[in-house]
């Protein structure tokens, strides 16, 4: 083999392990700078950017009962996050638990969805995958991820969360909390690791998904030494959260 042939080979693998180039044309989705900054401020200037599969969601919108319930329980914001999958249709799908604070798990199109949120005032992030999932990791996210649309969400156990009852504490998150992907009902954050680990994307055993808030997945940390055992994984393979609009002009400030 030729050391011109080396090269293109050696360049051909080291492009296989990163995430796949944003399309040049408007697809209705950009990203602005990513920070670990939940306010106000547009950083950069918008780039087109074509989600993926493991891509982690993101929104703060002003239903007055999810803002105070995350307020009182101590999660703080964001009050919304989700997951992006790749679909047995070919387009993507988001799956949350509680869309737009419905009381249900719901599998979505993906761009449609963020959309959705943008267009009723609310602000969007998204936390990028630095490295594409394995066709087999992609095909057990999907196959978790469908399997939720439909079922309820555990507004019983969200409750608990403003009691001493609640998993968060730091002997309950020690002891229980830990993956189940057979769950009959799971809360946002809850969805998203569950999903993670049952695909094979995050190892199971630092895990504690319903201990974890959505703001411990954005930051990607937490006060919470056994949920953050968890969540400091992500810094390896996702990107910080990035601000999300649909629109090339970019998101409008007050958002």
């Amino acid at each position: 083999m030729s050391g011109l042939s080396l090269l293109c080979l050696a360049v051909g693998l080291v492009q296989a392990g990163q995430p796949p180039e944003t399309p040049a044309v408007d697809i209705g989705s950009y990203l602005y700078a990513p920070a670990y900054a939940l306010d106000h401020e547009l950083r950069g200037t918008p780039t087109p950017y074509a989600l993926q599969p493991g891509d982690i969601c993101f929104a703060v919108n002003q239903h007055w009962a999810s803002r105070m319930g995350h307020r009182l329980s101590g999660a703080g914001l964001p009050n919304h996050s989700m997951l992006v999958f790749a679909m047995s249709d070919g387009q993507l799908g988001i799956v949350e638990a509680g869309p737009h604070s419905v009381l249900a798990i719901k599998v979505i199109e993906a761009y449609s969805h963020l959309r959705s949120y943008e267009d009723e005032g609310s602000r969007v992030w998204v936390r990028r995958r630095r490295t594409p999932l394995t066709p087999d990791q992609s095909a057990r996210l999907t196959e978790f991820c469908l399997r939720q649309d439909g079922k309820k969400f555990p507004i019983v156990r969200l409750g608990a969360q403003l009691t001493p009852l609640r998993s968060r504490t730091p002997l309950r998150a020690a002891w229980t909390g830990q993956v189940d992907p057979d769950k009959r009902r799971y809360f946002c954050s809850e969805l998203v690791l569950n999903a993670f680990a049952e695909a094979g994307v995050l190892d199971p055993e630092p895990l504690r998904p319903s201990a974890t808030y959505p703001s411990d997945l954005f930051y990607g940390e937490s006060k919470n030494r056994f949920v953050n055992r968890g969540v400091r994984l992500l810094e390896c393979d996702w990107d910080p959260p990035a601000r999300w609009t649909q629109c090339a002009g970019g998101a409008k400030p007050n958002r």
